[in-house]
């Protein structure tokens, strides 16, 4: 089965986005879920939870990042045989250009929520789904992004918010503090390696928070290293 493993950084903004979702796989699938916290950097704690993991798959998932399947781990699982990829996520890109998102943006199952946005979870007879607060009225969040169905789905790029991989490759030891470029440096990673980085047609919403975690004077030197291996 899969491994879902958050960095958590904000247990207030889990417990309304990642948490619920997360929730069910344990109950329906018995998924594991880690959470690490206290970690020095996102790379660090990508390496605890890998190290901690029980199964081959490893999902790891923003704590702002709601994934809106409810049969999320047996449609991970389908996309990787339908792929036949080691990385996937939800937002990537082409180019050789870094950061990533300077290149061509490419998605799969992706909505972008304001993060001024009042949000809850309903729980019904056909599931739990993800609500926001709009125009005095409540609607359930959908992916609002047309979901492409590419010729090809590789890319060279990740957006970290939603990254499942089936790889035995640690991650990377970098300096106290760094919680930005892990995202790309997997990519190049995983492509060294030989595997393969591709789009899935996995559901999933972000509440972007703009005060997020750590220095981007990290991220330039991260971006600085990994232009001279491209």
């Amino acid at each position: 089965m899969i491994s879902y493993i958050v960095a958590l950084y904000r247990p207030d903004v889990y417990e309304i986005m990642a948490g619920p979702c997360l929730r069910q796989q344990e109950l329906m699938y018995d998924a594991q879920v880690i959470l690490v916290e206290g970690a020095e950097s996102i790379y660090a704690a990508y390496e605890e939870g890998r190290q901690r993991a029980e199964h081959y798959t490893h999902v790891y998932v923003h704590d702002d990042a709601a994934i809106l399947e409810l049969d999320a781990t047996p449609k991970i699982l389908q996309e990787f045989r339908n792929r036949q990829a080691q990385l996937m996520g939800v937002v990537g890109a082409r180019g050789e250009k870094l950061p990533w998102w300077t290149n061509e943006h490419l998605m799969g199952g992706w909505a972008g929520i304001r993060r001024d946005k009042r949000l809850w979870w309903n729980y019904g007879a056909s599931g739990a789904t993800l609500a926001e607060q709009y125009n005095g009225t409540q609607r359930p969040i959908e992916n609002r992004q047309t979901r492409a169905k590419y010729d090809d789905l590789s890319v060279d790029w990740l957006d970290g918010i939603f990254l499942a991989e089936q790889t035995d490759l640690p991650w990377p030891e970098r300096e106290a503090g760094l919680w930005h470029g892990y995202d790309a440096e997997r990519c190049l990673q995983v492509r060294k390696a030989g595997g393969s980085v591709k789009l899935c047609d996995v559901a999933v919403a972000h509440w972007n928070q703009r005060h997020g975690k750590g220095h981007m004077e990290g991220h330039a030197k991260v971006m600085a290293q990994l232009r001279e291996e491209i």
